[in-house]
C-alpha cells in the first residue's frame, strides 16, 4: 500500500507530493551523502513515477556519480531528493515532508562510513557499503 506524502523545501520554493513506499525511513552514512546534508541523509523511498514537483524551474541538479543525482532547490539550498538513475528512483529527505510524524526508522547504511561522533539511539537494520552496493547490482541486473 503506497502512502501519500507532501512537503517542501525551508523556503517554498520547491514543493512536491508523491506516495511513499511505506511508512519507513533510513539513513545514509556514505561520504557523500554526509557533505550533501551535513551528516547522515534521512530518507524515505518513493515509489516509481509517483513524484510530482510544483516548480522545477526553482529545482538544482547534481549528478554525484554515474548512477544517481542529488537534487535541491537553488533558492534556499534544503537538499531535497536523491535520484537512482539505473532504476529512475527517487527518496526524499524526510523533515522536508509536511508531516514526519508517524515513520518509523528501520535502516542504516554504510554504516562502516558512519562518523565516530554520534550515534542513533533506534535499533535499526544495519548494512555496510559493501552489502548495500551488491544488492543494488544484483537488483539492476534481474532488470
Amino acid at each position: 500500500m503506497s502512502e501519500p506524502v507532501n512537503g517542501s523545501c525551508l523556503c517554498g520554493a520547491v514543493k512536491y507530493s508523491a506516495e511513499a513506499k511505506s511508512r519507513t525511513f533510513s539513513a545514509c552514512h556514505c561520504e557523500m551523502c554526509r557533505k550533501w546534508s551535513a551528516g547522515p541523509y534521512i530518507e524515505v523511498d518513493l515509489l516509481k513515477d509517483s513524484l510530482v514537483i510544483e516548480d522545477r524551474a526553482q529545482l538544482g541538479v547534481y549528478k554525484s556519480s554515474d548512477w544517481a543525482e542529488r537534487l535541491f532547490c537553488k533558492v534556499c539550498g534544503s537538499s531535497l531528493f536523491y535520484h537512482l538513475l539505473p532504476k529512475d528512483l527517487y527518496s526524499v529527505a524526510l523533515d522536508t515532508l509536511d508531516d514526519s510524524s508517524d515513520f518509523q526508522f528501520d535502516m542504516q547504511g554504510f554504516i562502516e562510513h558512519r562518523h565516530g561522533a554520534y550515534s542513533f539511539a533506534e535499533e535499526t537494520k544495519m548494512v555496510t557499503g559493501a552489502d548495500q552496493i551488491a544488492a543494488f547490482n544484483a537488483e539492476v541486473s534481474a532488470q
